[in-house]
């Protein structure tokens, strides 16, 4: 076929042959020298990403040495630690946060990393960046009249409840005024933490919130609450990741998980002990509630996280 002639002057500004079907739809590179964080490439379809990753040992800034343009950008904030003393209800993990499209060129960026909820309903920090924040989650309600609220506090997803007041967290607000509005239909604020329930000698408290779902509620007869799951997402390597689980909480019988990506699990049937009621570092996710009937301390939340992409 003879090529396509035209008088329009802009026409040598246009490929008229290489920008059809999926190439016409990728997305353009941005002009950018970068660095800060770990740094990894992938490929996705036809599309080549960078990402780099800033964690509470490796919390920036993101650096633009040449350039500018556009970057997406997820964010999760710290995960609320679980409460102590039998029936401590699951920390709240941190809020989830995705950016489609942020505009930066040459400076530093400051990226602040929320930090783990400290054990005995410790709430997490949050996670800033780009003029967003990421609130970290609300740490879990003491149980067995502990010195601390038995209730969960609020956070970016709320603690759930200890023994023996059996509230759960006040619901998160929604949206964050600024921040959560974004195009991802699961960015903003989590959710909310369990109830405890239960009678004496067998009280088991509620799960922490989860960004992508509730905690669930403790059971009178047992077990006490799972913490609600997190967000599944594929921007960091191209593969599925959990973030923003909420913790498991405590029961007489038993101790709560500690929340990983994909949701926190309160054990159940003396399932999960203590050396695991911490949550998984750099996810967000609630630590497990505390349990047993030895009293004790809840688990550590999990650090939060922030990633940044574009294409290459």
């Amino acid at each position: 076929m003879a090529p396509i002639k035209t008088n329009n002057p802009v026409a040598s500004y246009f490929d008229f042959f290489s920008k059809t079907g999926k190439d016409a739809v990728s997305p353009a590179p941005p002009d950018l020298t970068v660095s800060g964080g770990a740094v990894s490439t992938y490929t996705s379809g036809s599309t080549n990403y960078k990402t780099h990753t800033f964690n509470a040992s490796n919390p920036g800034p993101f650096q633009v040495t040449a350039g500018s343009g556009d970057v997406e950008v997820v964010m999760v904030g710290g995960g609320g630690g679980g409460g102590n003393n039998d029936t401590g209800g699951g920390g709240g993990a941190g809020a989830f946060l995705k950016k489609n499209s942020v505009p930066v060129s040459v400076g530093d960026y400051t990226i602040s990393i929320g930090a783990a909820g400290a054990i005995n309903g410790g709430d997490g920090g949050n996670t800033t960046a780009f003029g967003f924040t990421a609130p970290g989650g609300g740490g879990g309600g003491d149980g067995n009249n502990g010195p601390e609220p038995n209730v969960g506090r609020a956070g970016g997803s709320s603690g759930g409840g200890g023994w023996p007041s059996g509230g759960e967290g006040p619901a998160p607000g929604n949206p964050y005024p600024g921040t959560f509005t974004d195009e991802s239909p699961n960015s903003g604020w989590g959710h909310q933490g369990g109830n405890c329930a239960g009678t004496s000698g067998n009280n088991n408290g509620g799960g922490g919130g989860g960004a992508g779902a509730d905690g669930q509620d403790g059971t009178t007869s047992g077990p006490a609450g799972d913490g609600g799951a997190g967000i599944e997402n594929t921007f960091r390597a191209g593969t599925p990741e959990s973030f923003g689980g909420g913790g498991g909480a405590g029961g007489d019988q038993d101790w709560g998980a500690g929340g990983v990506g994909g949701g926190g699990d309160g054990s159940r049937n003396g399932g999960a002990g203590p050396g695991n009621m911490n949550a998984t570092a750099g996810t967000g996710g609630g630590g497990g509630g505390a349990g047993g009937f030895g009293g004790g301390d809840g688990g550590t939340g999990g650090s939060g996280v922030c990633i940044v992409r574009y294409v290459v």
